[in-house]
Formats: C-alpha cells, structure tokens, sequence
C-alpha cells in the first residue's frame, strides 16, 4: 500500500517515459532524446515532440504541450492526473489507498454521476407510469441491456431530493449549477435544466458522465427536439465524442472508429456488435474530436446522416481529416442514418457496405464539389478549383497529396504541370506569410524586454544546474519582481524547494501540476529540456556560475525599475489618498535603494545602461 507522494516518485522513479510514449506514437533517436510526431495538435506533419528519457520529460516545440509521464498518460487518455497515477502505479504493482485529497474534477464527477443515477433510476420508475416514454422506448428499439449499458436516464422537473443528497455529500450546490444540471426557479427551487427529457449521459474516455443529452418527447416544434450540457470545467461539446469509454478499446482493435452523427445512430450500431463507433453528437466535427480518436486510430469511416445537412457536414469533415493525417472514407447509406438502416436492414448487411462500399475522403470532396458548382460555367468552374487546391495544401499525408494533385488534373481537365504550378504559387504565399506563434504573445516596452531577456537567461542556467544554485535561489526576494509567468516560475520553485530540500526536475513539474499551475509546466520544461547537461570542464562551470549572478542581478534590476514605474502610475492617481500615496513613496525609496545596491554588485557590468 502506498499514499499518492508514495507513489508518485515510484512512478517517476521506475516506469520509462519513452517506453510509454511509444505505445501511442513511433519515436526515434535523434541526438540524445527521442522525437516523434506530436499528438497533442492537429497540424503535426513533423516530429515536433522531443522526449528525454534522462530527465524523464517531453516537449512539443510546436505547440508547447510539456511534462512528464503522468501529464502525458493524463492528457492522452483524457483522465485526472490521479487516475493517471494510479494507472501508471499498478503497472508498477503499487496500490494507492490512502493520502488523497480529490481534486476539483472528481468532486465535479461526483456530481454528474449523483445526477445520471438520478435521471437512470427515474427512468426506470417513469416507464410504469408514462405511455410517452414507454411507446418512444419501444419505437426507438432501447432494450434493457442497453439502457444499464448507456445509463439511460429520463429528467424529472423536480430536483428537490436531488439537492438534498448532494448536501448529504457534502457537495456545493451552487457547483451543480455551474455544471448545467440545476437552475433555480423564481420561487428558490431547484429543478432540472433538462426535466422532461430522455437523457443520454456524456461520458470522458473513462466511462465519467461530463455532461447530457437531453431529447424532448414532445411533438411541440417550437421545443428544440435535442439540447446539451452547457460547456463547463468538465465538459466541452467540441472536444466530447458520445460513448468513446465505451468504444475506445474496440477501435484499437478494428484498426479503425464509425463515426457517426446521432446518439442513437451509436447505440444501434454498438447494439448490433459494431462496436469500434462513436458520434459527434450532432455537432459538426472538430479538431478536438479527431486528435481524441488520432490516440486511438489513424482510420475514420464517416457514417453522417444521407440528407443534404449530413452531406454538407461529412463534406466539411474533411479537410480536418486529411490535415490531420487521417485516412478514411465517407459512406452514404441508402437510407437516412445507420440507426434506420440497422433496423430495417440488420447488422449483416451494414458490414457488407462496410467492406465494399465507401468513398476515399479526397475522392468524395471532388464529389460534392460538382454536386453543388456547375462545373460549365467558367467562374463557378475556377471557385470549385480552387477549393480542390485549398485541400491539397494541408493534406498531411505526402503521398495521398500526389494522388490527390492527379486527381483534380483529371476533375478539372487540365494538366498536371498546370495543377503543380497553381499549388506551387498558393503554397509560396502560405510560406511567405509570419507563422503566429502558439505561446502567449508577448508586448513589452524597451524595458520589458531587457527584463524578458535577463529573465530568460537566468532560467536557462538555473535549470541547467539547479542543484548548484539552490542556496542562491533561496536568498531571492520575490517583491523585487512584477506580477507575471517569471515570478509565478520563480515563486513556485522557491516553493517547492522549501518543501523538498532539493530541486530534481520530474519531481519540480509533478510539483507544479498537484498545485494546478499547469501553464506553468511548459515553461519549465522548455528550460529544463534546453539544456542537455554534458560534462563541463572547470572553467566552464566557473563562467556559468558568473552569468549566473550576473542573470540574477540584471532581471532583479529591471525588474525592481518595472515596480517603480508602476508605483509612479499609481501614485498620479487621483483616486489614491494621501496616506496611500506616502506608503507608496516609501515603497518606491525602498527599491531605488535596493537599485543603488544592486549596480554597486554589478560594477561594470551595467555601466551606462
């Protein structure tokens, strides 16, 4: 048995991080760490993602996605950082049972999940006394196993015992109106936001319920006939996928995902064992929802709806796809969905158009482009064109774009060099243009930056020899520095080194994600990754020791002439009392002799600056 600190520095301790990783993306050496394509940002048409297996972190230096093997088994299985632990521990044949204190998503899990039990035990209780719901069971083809396997559930209007035993547990009440499950009538009582409603709980990849689905009975066509969960801490429609926890392992082993539109189009098909298939819940696809399924697959069959609106979003699809380096295929049934086609026609016959039928992604995009351009006429001719020249600049996949090059040659009737010089001039415009950087965006004034730089430079060294320099680290006063990413850095590792004695860099960035300073991760990471430490000759390790201090004193520097401007803006407020204003002159005296001091330390260093 083990408590969560226990078991944490086992993990990190014992388990390989390019071991890990490589179970869900090819890695090769390069140098002295690891790289791979990441799989943290949609756009990954080269290895961006650097691993090193000594310091046992990661780093994407396109989209900045950094930490150690908790963070990535936590962010590529969609899971809480203890429920990655915990994983990672039992590979290890470690147990946690004790020395946990639930961080905030589990307590939100907690109260999704009172609530699907809720709306599932209604349900049950409903279907002996409503003739709507039973005779919409029965059309609908839900039987009791999948009904248990779905948590189907059905929302009463009252939720007045529901609040009561969230009290029981101890729960906020007001966290489940921040969730979208309550809302507070006029006369102070709770209700359900989806009552009278049949509810489809949305799950994470682990089987949680993070938000609902809720489809109105009502022939009423003023009532939206389907709502969901507003977005909430836990839940966001675009980055949700309707029974992923239940589909996740089948599509591993498929090789592939059914992605499909509706809730029910999914339970049918899972129903009839066709099991590798999730749905986008009515929503257009997202980048979100295809880098979920790119952890589990690189092959997506689209299965939307026949009619013109499921056309046009199996269409728009995509180009998301392919820029994605997804291959895939779109079908279009015969029917209106794979839910009718399931019931009329069986699950033999789906898996037939499964194996035969089905139109590759590119091929299909020529497709409905003559289906909504006339193609005869010269100026519709050149928009359809264009867009097939569009497509081809973010397919990923280098050789679908040189079929797909061919293929528009062919469509459009013209050559191949006459394509290829198009794509050339389109594609040297996209060069030319200022890629925008992922990072924050960053606008300093003259003196921001000799901060920003003296900043940066400090923490270069630093990371590179951290233990060297602990002493030194401890004996910074931080309200010599501005509110922003450098103090908070700074803060959390004078932090840390308080509580631990000594710095080692896995155990620093575990540090920052117990304490949800997740935007912090990255930075550290950066710095400590960019410094591949090799032995140093003693010469060397004298003048990093120089610029170390003189790092130290210049970001101290400009640091403390920052605060003194700010003071000064202050203090020119007419809203300041007099009282105000002379503390805040003694605070201003205070750090210009702390300047004084610090130039004396700096001698020629500064001089004239």
């Amino acid at each position: 048995m083990a408590n969560l600190n226990e078991a944490v520095d086992a993990v990190l301790g014992n388990i390989n991080i390019v071991s890990v990783i490589s179970r869900y993306l090819t890695l090769r050496k390069g140098g002295k760490n690891h790289m791979g394509l990441c799989p943290f940002h949609s756009d990954s048409k080269s290895p961006s993602l650097s691993v090193s297996e000594d310091k046992g972190l990661y780093h994407c230096f396109g989209c900045g996605a950094s930490g150690n093997v908790i963070t990535f088994i936590s962010e590529i299985e969609g899971i809480s950082r203890f429920e990655a632990i915990k994983a990672l521990a039992n590979e290890i044949g470690i147990d946690i049972t004790s020395g946990y204190q639930k961080g905030k998503r589990e307590k939100f899990l907690q109260i999704t999940q009172l609530a699907a039990k809720t709306f599932h035990n209604n349900l049950i209780n409903e279907i002996k006394l409503n003739p709507t719901l039973r005779k919409f069971i029965k059309d609908r083809h839900i039987t009791e196993n999948i009904a248990k396997q779905f948590f189907l559930g059905y929302a009463p209007f009252d939720a007045d015992r529901y609040v009561d035993e969230l009290k029981l547990l101890g729960k906020d009440v007001d966290v489940a109106k921040d969730l979208g499950v309550i809302a507070i009538s006029r006369a102070g009582r709770p209700y359900f936001k989806m009552h009278d409603r049949f509810i489809f709980p949305i799950t994470d990849i682990n089987g949680y319920p993070i938000g609902f689905g809720g489809r109105t009975l009502s022939k009423d066509e003023t009532i939206p006939k389907y709502i969901n969960s507003q977005n909430s801490p836990i839940y966001n429609k675009s980055k949700s996928l309707y029974g992923l926890g239940l589909a996740k392992d089948y599509i591993k082993v498929e090789g592939n995902a059914i992605l499909v539109e509706g809730y029910f189009d999914m339970m049918t098909l899972f129903k009839a064992g066709i099991r590798n298939v999730v749905s986008s819940s009515g929503t257009a696809l997202t980048p979100e929802q295809v880098l979920m399924l790119k952890r589990l697959t690189d092959k997506i069959l689209v299965f939307y709806d026949s009619d013109d609106a499921g056309q046009k979003a199996a269409f728009r699809s995509i180009e998301i796809l392919l820029s994605s380096n997804i291959e895939g295929k779109i079908f279009k049934l015969p029917v209106k969905d794979p839910d009718q086609f399931i019931n009329e026609r069986g699950a033999e016959e789906f898996k037939e158009v499964l194996n035969k039928e089905g139109i590759l992604l590119e091929d299909f995009y020529l497709f409905y482009l003559s289906r909504v351009y006339d193609l005869s006429v010269k100026k519709q001719k050149q928009e359809a064109y264009s867009k097939a020249l569009d497509l081809l600049r973010v397919i990923a996949d280098n050789d679908i774009k040189e079929k797909f090059l061919g293929k528009i040659a062919d469509f459009f009737q013209y050559s191949n060099i006459f394509v290829e010089e198009d794509y050339q001039k389109g594609t040297l415009r996209v060069k030319a243009a200022k890629p925008e950087k992922v990072s924050r965006k960053i606008n300093l004034d003259s003196l921001g930056k000799k901060y920003h730089e003296a900043a940066d430079n400090f923490f270069q060294i630093l990371f590179r020899h951290a233990a060297r320099y602990e002493e030194d680290v401890l004996k910074i006063d931080l309200n010599n520095f501005p509110v922003g990413d450098f103090r908070e850095l700074l803060a959390s590792l004078l932090d840390y080194l308080d509580m631990n004695g000594k710095f080692e860099s896995n155990g620093f960035i575990s540090f920052l994600a117990d304490n949800e300073k997740e935007e912090l991760v990255s930075s550290a990471v950066t710095y400590i990754m960019s410094n591949e430490e090799g032995a140093q000759e003693e010469e060397e390790q004298k003048d990093d020791t120089s610029h170390f201090h003189l790092y130290r004193l210049q970001m101290e520097l400009f640091g403390i002439r920052i605060n003194v401007n700010n003071i000064k803006k202050v203090m020119t407020s007419p809203m300041e009392s007099k009282k105000a204003k002379m503390m805040h002159f003694k605070d201003m005296s205070t750090l210009n002799n702390r300047i004084v001091d610090i130039q004396k330390e700096l001698g020629g260093y500064l001089h004239g600056k």
